[in-house]
């Protein structure tokens, strides 16, 4: 679910950010004397708006009473400095607005947000309700937990795969849609940036109809989301992410990392965990026994020759690992690998 919030200051920002992440939503901020806001409100697919009313009322009036007569929005929610009469009154004759007090709860937003579900549960369905997928990866990514979304990979892959047997056009269409959503998550509005993302995060049919790469495929374009995402927030982070690139074959440690980004190892470990849900560590570990699939998949390595080539000194501490992060150990995963190619590639 997505609000549109116009006029927020910081502190209503922060509070409302921290608490739609914890209700699988997502807040789109905008400011109506901002030279984008035109640009913002074309684009946006907003379920509803929230418009934060600062001292009088008139332009928030002005700005609910222009959204409603365009038809823009049918939610339309009011954040008022107290719930006098003055302020409702402001709006009476708008017709079925909502007001939320500015100083609201977690529990106040809860209510906004079960209200608009339960009044659009009947309505007829929209294009993201009909796509089966494109709930399940925005939760995915607003939850803010890489662990948990490498978790749920293997439910979802499935999904997807079960829905390309049963119709390959439907399935196509759907994931199309998923890479615009995360197109949006990601702020992306640069057209050829976009094309380019595009192709990257295209499930091809050849992909659809092999079930390792179409795992392969949702981690990447889960790991681009988060990682822009993540820059976004902290833009001297590209620095991190170029120095994990270049040496996910080595071993890393929060100390070097820290330095190759220009911020202390407490910083860093903090808002990395913000952004991610787990430490500098675990992402490492993930990374790494993912690429270590790959070269299982598509180059039939042996593990003790992928540990080594990961910078694991002991492949019984690489195998250790990597049968927490995946539920089975790599030889149980490398032999359903040969299985699957053998039946793919047949």
């Amino acid at each position: 679910m997505r609000l549109l919030i116009v006029n927020a200051n910081s502190l209503t920002r922060m509070m409302l950010e921290r608490i739609l992440s914890q209700e699988d939503a997502e807040g789109i901020f905008t400011c109506n004397s901002d030279e984008n806001f035109r640009r913002v409100l074309d684009e946006c697919d907003a379920d509803m708006v929230l418009i934060c009313a600062r001292k009088g009322y008139y332009g928030a009036h002005h700005l609910t009473k222009e959204f409603l007569k365009e038809g823009r929005f049918n939610d339309v929610v009011v954040m008022t400095e107290s719930d006098s009469f003055y302020g409702t009154k402001s709006f009476a004759a708008l017709g079925n607005v909502r007001f939320l007090t500015q100083t609201f709860s977690k529990h106040d937003i809860e209510v906004l947000l079960n209200t608009h579900r339960r009044r659009n549960r009947a309505m007829p369905l929209t294009d993201n309700t009909v796509n089966p997928f494109a709930d399940r990866v925005r939760s995915l990514i607003m939850k803010k937990n890489f662990s948990k979304m490498y978790a749920e990979l293997d439910n979802l892959r499935n999904d997807i795969c079960s829905a390309f047997l049963t119709s390959e056009a439907d399935t196509m269409e759907q994931l199309n849609g998923v890479c615009e959503i995360v197109l949006s998550m990601m702020g992306c509005t640069d057209e050829i940036l976009r094309k380019k993302y595009m192709e990257k995060f295209s499930f091809e049919r050849n992909v659809l109809r092999d079930k390792f790469r179409t795992q392969f495929a949702l981690f990447d374009m889960f790991n681009e989301v988060y990682k822009q995402r993540c820059i976004q927030k902290h833009p001297q982070f590209s620095k991190l992410f170029d120095y994990i690139d270049k040496n996910i074959y080595k071993e890393m440690t929060l100390a070097d990392a820290a330095e190759a980004c220009g911020v202390s190892q407490s910083y860093l470990s903090r808002e990395l965990k913000e952004s991610y849900g787990i430490g500098f560590n675990t992402y490492i570990q993930i990374a790494k026994v993912f690429l270590a699939k790959k070269s299982f998949y598509y180059n039939d390595d042996k593990i003790i020759d992928v540990a080594f080539q990961l910078s694991y000194n002991e492949p019984s501490y690489f195998c250790k690992v990597f049968k927490r992060i995946e539920g089975v150990t790599p030889t149980i995963l490398k032999n359903e690998m040969m299985e699957t190619r053998e039946h793919v590639f047949a």
